[in-house]
């Protein structure tokens, strides 16, 4: 047969002289120059022809995913299955294949049946880290400790998905639903998803957390009963000693453990006042108190700070840095950032001081993905808007984006690590901005203008943006609208604008939480906020009450402390958002999920085109009303003025 081909791999199929040898090293040559879309021409050529079939179609397949068209991959997979069942590229390509078209658990499952080294290729793994993060029940195997601590390591992974499959498997491996517990503290320890669970992020479940104080009150009195701490359990002790820092030590303690514990501090004093500050000395005191307290907050930290970190034993190395040498370092670089104008209003005044005791979020890590990407290329993905949102912007330009109300830095830095934007960045909270700074620096991420002043000063700034992205902070004002009036005022006409605002409908147990607090005289301290959580958390807590532990934000101090002892919230449901936007001439654009799983069931119920209806969200909410839990998040346009 004939073919005529360019340089370019331009090919007249039906006209070639190359044979079909020849033509699939073309597909290789193509597939490797990233030109998936050609090669894929090709090899449904060869495949019809019935040339090499399984090596083809294989390849066909995976262009067919490298092009994101994952139904169309799937039919093909399962005709090579179907006549080359045995084919060990389709079973490698059958993990990709099925997580692209969200069957998660046959992506799985598939992922089972390839070897170890095969399952280490990216692209498997990266599949079998979203499949596990939508899983609603994981069954045990070989693989699933393993793959958990992967799951955790994958900083692209999201937090909250990878915590609930933890604390399912955690529950039902410990048997935490059953009428009594074991407490096996070396069984515990040679747990290794456990313990690196444990160093990973705060639990967020009232089992496990009972699980864990439990372990805990074992380990010291056990410990000082026998006045040693055990080798064998030492990999529990320091994950437990890291949870509660991570949790900021809310776990609650009884009193027979306090005045424990107030012993163990007067004997650490008096040998580290002897001994002139030897750590190594006092390793297991040291461990054993840390897990109820940071060590910033012992009597002798002055003395323990003098000695230096390279002394410390091992199992104290980490700790040491973040409860004493570090644990301040945010106010160090909080001194860096530059002030706007006054904090005059007495709402942001009192919010400011919240957060300068209780900075939130506390964050250790981010996603850097291998390429930026454009800005509001991936606002339409996010809306799934088509072509209409981009109309008349250009996509390669440098956009200015204001962050309004940035907290400890996590928003613009993610914004910066992602796309070429020009960021300010603005919050209320001096330390909130020292750590944001902080976390810039040890990330390598610039290109952010830091300020602390008031979102209500904003004008101050002197200039117009792009964008202002401002998530979770209008409803934390005293007047929200003053505050979107501030915002609508700096954005170019035609800009976009990204705003968050709590559902009233998906926090009605906050709501009766906060109800209590604000006719009470209780004092936000962390002992007061240990109290009132065990309480909700009991499983005798009122009925009003039920469903607050499925906020993750429970189960630390400082998010705790925002969730339910917040000193000014707003709570919204979708016809008061629609009369705010309203207010403002604001076109609401969409609400943005981080899968696509809230939007199918929207489409279903009321069609794809009323999405930007916020009438019909109103009534598909109040059918499904944990949608919003975290919050509305949602992008709207200024008018083109």
């Amino acid at each position: 047969m004939g073919m005529a081909v360019s340089k370019n791999h331009n090919i007249d199929i039906e006209n070639t002289a190359l044979t079909d040898s020849q033509l699939l090293v073309m597909c290789h040559q193509l597939i490797a120059q990233g030109k998936f879309a050609e090669a894929f021409l090709l090899l449904d050529h060869l495949c019809q022809q019935g040339y090499k079939y399984a090596s083809c179609a294989s390849l066909k397949i995976a262009c067919l995913i490298n092009t994101y068209r994952y139904s169309e991959a799937a039919l093909a997979l399962e005709e090579l299955k179907s006549k080359c069942p045995k084919d060990k590229n389709a079973l490698r390509l059958a993990p990709l294949v099925y997580s692209g078209v969200g069957d998660y658990a046959s992506a799985y499952q598939a992922s089972l049946l390839l070897s170890h080294e095969q399952r280490k290729d990216p692209s498997v793994r990266k599949a079998i880290n979203i499949s596990l993060q939508h899983i609603s029940s994981l069954s045990n195997n070989t693989y699933l400790d393993d793959d958990l601590i992967e799951l955790m390591r994958d900083s692209s992974a999201s937090r909250n998905r990878t915590l609930v499959r933890l604390a399912e498997v955690m529950i039902r491996r410990y048997g935490l639903r059953e009428s009594s517990i074991r407490i096996d503290l070396e069984g515990m320890a040679s747990d290794k998803v456990l313990c690196e669970y444990l160093k990973y992020s705060f639990v967020v479940s009232p089992e496990l957390e009972n699980l864990l104080t439990q372990a805990r009150r074992v380990i010291l009195t056990q410990s000082l009963a026998a006045m040693n701490l055990p080798d064998e359990i030492m990999p529990l002790v320091v994950g437990l000693a890291q949870q509660n820092w991570l949790n900021e030590y809310i776990h609650y303690v009884e009193q027979d453990e306090r005045v424990l514990i107030d012993e163990l501090e007067t004997l650490l004093q008096e040998h580290v006042t002897s001994s002139g500050g030897r750590v190594s000395d006092v390793e297991g005191l040291l461990l054993l108190l840390l897990l109820y307290k940071p060590l910033e907050s012992l009597a002798c930290h002055e003395v323990l700070k003098k000695v230096n970190i390279e002394s410390w034993p091992v199992s104290l190395k980490l700790l040491a840095r973040e409860t004493l040498f570090d644990s301040q370092k945010d106010l160090q670089y909080s001194l860096k950032v530059k002030s706007i104008g006054d904090i005059s209003d007495d709402v942001s005044r009192q919010v400011r001081l919240q957060y300068e005791e209780n900075p939130y979020p506390r964050w250790n890590s981010l996603p850097v993905p291998e390429r930026k990407n454009s800005y509001y290329q991936a606002i339409r993905s996010l809306l799934d808007a088509g072509d209409k949102l981009l109309d008349s912007v250009s996509c390669d330009e440098q956009i200015d984006v204001l962050v309004a109300g940035c907290g400890t830095g996590r928003q613009p830095l993610e914004i910066a690590a992602n796309f070429n934007v020009n960021i300010t960045a603005i919050d209320i909270t001096l330390r909130s901005l020292g750590y944001a700074q902080m976390m810039a620096e040890k990330l390598n991420i610039t290109g952010i203008d830091f300020l602390h002043m008031d979102i209500l000063e904003l004008q101050r700034l002197g200039k117009s943006y792009d964008v202002v992205e401002s998530m979770g902070v209008l409803h934390h004002m005293a007047s929200p609208e003053k505050g979107l009036e501030s915002i609508v005022g700096v954005v170019k006409p035609g800009g976009l604008i990204k705003l968050g605002l709590y559902s009233s409908t998906a926090r009605k147990a906050v709501s009766a939480v906060r109800k209590i607090y604000a006719e009470s005289d209780l004092e936000p301290t962390a002992e007061n906020i240990r109290s009132v959580r065990r309480a909700l958390l009991d499983s005798s807590a009122k009925d009003e009450f039920k469903g607050i532990e499925l906020f993750g934000d429970i189960y630390a101090m400082s998010p705790c402390r925002d969730l339910l002892f917040h000193v000014q919230e707003h709570s919204y449901d979708l016809l008061q958002v629609r009369d705010l936007l309203e207010l403002f001439n604001l076109e609401f654009l969409g609400f943005t999920f981080a899968d696509g799983s809230v939007n199918s069931a929207f489409d279903q119920c009321y069609g794809r085109e009323s999405r930007r209806d916020l009438g019909a969200w109103h009534t598909f909410e109040e059918s499904n009303p944990r949608t919003f839990e975290s919050m509305y998040q949602f992008f709207v346009r200024v008018p083109a003025r």
